[in-house]
């Protein structure tokens, strides 16, 4: 099944993260920056937030869009071996059909792309850019911490379980918004964003295969309807196991959660240091 069609099912159902937790993480990463660029961050913390979604909007507009926000890694592995996060945007282009790149998608290389933009922005001062590029920034690092987005089995379609993408990073996650609690972290800074990203991607991926089976042992142990029957043509899980998923698997989820949170801030606070650290206080 092609990813295009997945998406293109429900704008609900499987949006990345859902609407409202996009907007959450980028909302909450401002409130993370240092004090050199909380300022100017939390003076447009409306825009990055509310635009957090954009990048999710555009794919039902522009099916161009879709592969920018996941990465098959089974397919790459195939073809590249462990030396996957090594291939440059250019060898990619020349090894891989653009139909098998919009098929099993492009995240890393695209948002290495969106970070390079970023810097620019900095560089000159740009105020619209700088928001709209964190803004989608912010989505694809938060789709880079989703399991589901670094494997070929996104929708447990592979194995029988179909729904978990839909489970995890919208229904369940609207349950674990309700009762977020952050601390202050400390800034990391990056230093070299291309092994940063490939180390999120490739941990995501190995996240993908705990999150999968641990669902399918709580899958058998449900006593419950599993699926919303109303809604079961769309492959729904039903709110009842919604709740025991959540009861279950709450840790696991907000640890991705979270962990999107800090590095979408270190993206943004980092991409502002090769910049150079623009003056933003009058933008």
């Amino acid at each position: 099944m092609m990813r295009w069609f997945c998406f293109s099912c429900s704008i609900l159902f499987l949006t990345s993260w859902g609407f409202k937790a996009h907007r959450t993480i980028n909302e909450q990463a401002v409130y993370q920056l240092p004090d050199e660029l909380y300022l100017f961050y939390k003076n447009h913390v409306g825009y990055i937030s509310e635009h957090a979604v954009d990048a999710d909007v555009k794919k039902f507009a522009n099916h161009q869009e879709v592969p920018n926000h996941f990465i098959d890694l089974e397919y790459y592995f195939e073809l590249f071996g462990d030396t996957i996060s090594n291939v440059t945007w250019e060898a990619l282009n020349r090894s891989v059909s653009k139909d098998s790149l919009h098929q099993f998608g492009i995240l890393p290389w695209h948002v290495e792309q969106c970070y390079k933009q970023l810097i620019i922005s900095f560089q000159n001062q740009n105020s619209q850019e700088i928001k709209k590029l964190s803004a989608d920034i912010g989505h694809y690092i938060a789709d880079a911490n989703v399991p589901l987005h670094a494997t070929v089995n996104y929708d447990g379609q592979l194995s029988h379980q179909e729904g978990v993408h839909a489970l995890f990073e919208t229904h369940a996650a609207q349950l674990l918004m309700d009762t977020l609690f952050l601390r202050k972290k400390a800034v990391d800074t990056i230093s070299n964003f291309h092994e940063f990203i490939w180390d999120v991607v490739l941990e995501s991926h190995q996240k993908s295969k705990e999150l999968l089976q641990k669902e399918q042992v709580l899958r058998k142990r449900f006593k419950g309807e599993l699926y919303d029957v109303a809604q079961n043509e769309n492959a729904v899980l039903s709110s009842e196991y919604v709740e025991y998923y959540y009861q279950n698997e709450h840790e696991f989820l907000a640890s991705c959660f979270k962990k999107a949170i800090f590095e979408v801030r270190n993206v943004w606070y980092s991409a502002w240091l090769k910049a150079g650290k623009p003056k933003l206080s009058e933008l």
